[in-house]
């Protein structure tokens, strides 16, 4: 990557003031909203991505963009996923691929939990 990544964290506890504890509510609320867009995709897309997507990294940004792009056009269109689906998606997601292995992050490393940094 050329330039790091910028992320806006919640502030810890304790608070430093009310404006704190306010700016983590209002984060909390963000995060909910970009948490159920990216789960409605890949609703939307679990099928055509049943399987691991072969492209080329640089490319991958350009398959993140059209189905956003083409996400947007079925819901301006009045084609937005059930809350089945969803929760179908969301339980899939609970189930361990294998046992006693830890889950894997959206990038197919194994996740140790620990907050991970991009340089």
């Amino acid at each position: 990557m050329d330039h790091p990544i910028t992320m806006i964290v919640p502030f810890k506890k304790p608070f430093d003031g009310p404006m704190q504890e306010r700016f983590n509510k209002m984060h909390g609320r963000a995060r909910c909203v970009v948490e159920r867009a990216f789960g409605q995709m890949k609703t939307r897309w679990r099928a055509t991505f049943l399987k691991a997507l072969e492209v080329q990294p640089a490319f991958v940004s350009e398959v993140a963009l059209a189905c956003r792009f083409l996400h947007n056009i079925c819901l301006d269109n009045g084609d937005v996923p059930d809350e089945e689906d969803e929760e179908e998606q969301r339980e899939d997601e609970e189930e361990p691929d294998e046992p006693g292995l830890p889950p894997l992050d959206p990038g197919g490393r194994e996740s140790s939990g620990k907050p991970q940094t991009q340089d």
